[in-house]
């Protein structure tokens, strides 16, 4: 029995002793386990810091960036004037050019300094404006068979009778005035005895009787308005560049003919002017070069500048027309088939730019007298455009030669 008690005692002090260990491990457990919770707790609180902190700082990122690229606001555009705005300003305009001193005429010769600075016409380019010194000029009298070249790209000065508008207006304006004209007359005349409604009356059936009346003033106008324009610029207008004329030098009568080597009309009328020179011994023929139809006319004309400065322009001018062609191998043919000197030795052969200014000043007399096609001819206060024929070059010579008697 003391052997069993010692036995049954020795197991449960060793029962106990484990019971005991187990208690410590139990103890360690917890401890370590409240420690990594408190490590668990700041760790996880550090990365709530860090992600708190890059995110504001991505956000601020982001919003920069996108301040950066996104577009600046755009500006409103005003609205684009209205066509009654548009018309009253070119009204204003229109008024303000009228009332504007009158500058001085073009320069008499293409040398001279004072050669107004006007803008080659390119190929296909659009009209330029006109130029501010234009006189006003009427629409341009043709002859029933006339036949013309159009000019491209020849600057128009709008607004002064070349259009359909202002042609209406003049016919507007000049029936009105011709109509209050008969009626201040008749009122004056039988105005003791008659109404108002009497007098237009009779002023109302007049122009029925009578309609050509409305015409003719138009046309009276019109040559009016031309022979104006025309004696603006004669001097400029008649005095020819270096040999670029025929006939007599002395003439009492020039003719003065606008042409391009392009236009077929004017190849056409080359029989007509020989003729005129040849029946006529009083008259001159002036000769200038309007290259605007095609871009190698201008190729051609600076040619026949260049055989004017050497006094082979006639010669030049029938061989290039004759050549049929204005490429260069054309123009030069004809050059050497009359001898003209292209290598530069001869004088002003090789100067371009003077030839230039010559071609300058040709186009901004056509700017001023509002041609708008090849031939144009002008002789004395008249001016027909297109091929008209000889007989009516000749009349046309001889009103002009009865006009200066």
């Amino acid at each position: 029995s003391a052997q069993a008690g010692r036995a049954a005692a020795k197991a449960s002090g060793e029962a106990w002793e484990k019971m005991a260990l187990g208690d410590k491990a139990r103890k360690l457990s917890s401890e370590a386990g409240r420690g990594l919770g408190e490590v668990a707790g700041k760790t996880k609180a550090g990365v709530v810091d860090i992600a708190k902190a890059s995110g504001e700082s991505l956000r601020d990122g982001i919003g920069d960036a996108a301040s950066k690229l996104r577009p600046a606001p755009r500006e409103e555009l005003a609205p684009p004037p209205s066509g009654l705005e548009q018309l009253l300003a070119r009204e204003e305009a229109a008024a303000a050019q009228a009332n504007a001193p009158a500058a001085p005429d073009l320069p008499l010769f293409a040398g001279d300094a004072a050669i107004p600075a006007v803008a080659k016409p390119a190929p296909g380019a659009s009209a330029m404006e006109g130029d501010d010194r234009s006189p006003i000029a009427p629409p341009m009298k043709k002859t029933a068979n006339a036949k013309a070249m159009p000019a491209q790209g020849l600057p128009q000065v709008k607004g002064t009778g070349m259009d359909g508008v202002s042609t209406r207006t003049w016919g507007l304006a000049l029936g009105g005035i011709l109509l209050l004209a008969i009626v201040f007359w008749l009122g004056g005349r039988f105005g003791g005895g008659m109404s108002k409604s009497e007098v237009e009356t009779i002023v109302a059936d007049y122009i029925k009787a009578n309609p050509q009346i409305i015409p003719a003033a138009l046309e009276a106008q019109r040559n009016g308005e031309i022979a104006k324009a025309i004696d603006a610029i004669r001097p400029a207008l008649e005095k020819p560049y270096a040999g670029a004329w025929a006939g007599n030098a002395d003439g009492d009568v020039t003719l003065v003919v606008f042409t391009d080597y392009a236009c077929g009309f004017c190849r056409a009328s080359v029989p007509d002017v020989d003729r005129l020179i040849r029946e006529d011994k009083r008259l001159k023929v002036v000769f200038r070069e309007l290259p605007i139809i095609a871009p190698q006319s201008r190729d051609a004309a600076i040619m026949a500048l260049a055989a004017a400065r050497q006094g082979k322009y006639d010669a030049f001018h029938h061989a290039m027309f004759a050549a049929g062609s204005l490429d260069k191998a054309a123009i030069a043919a004809a050059a050497e088939k009359v001898g003209v000197v292209t290598d530069g030795t001869a004088d002003a052969t090789a100067n371009e730019a003077l030839f230039q200014r010559e071609l300058d000043s040709n186009l901004a007399i056509a700017t001023q007298l509002q041609l708008n096609a090849t031939p144009t001819w002008i002789v004395g206060n008249q001016l027909f455009q297109g091929q008209i024929g000889y007989d009516a070059l000749k009349q046309a010579v001889a009103k002009a030669r009865t006009a200066k008697s």
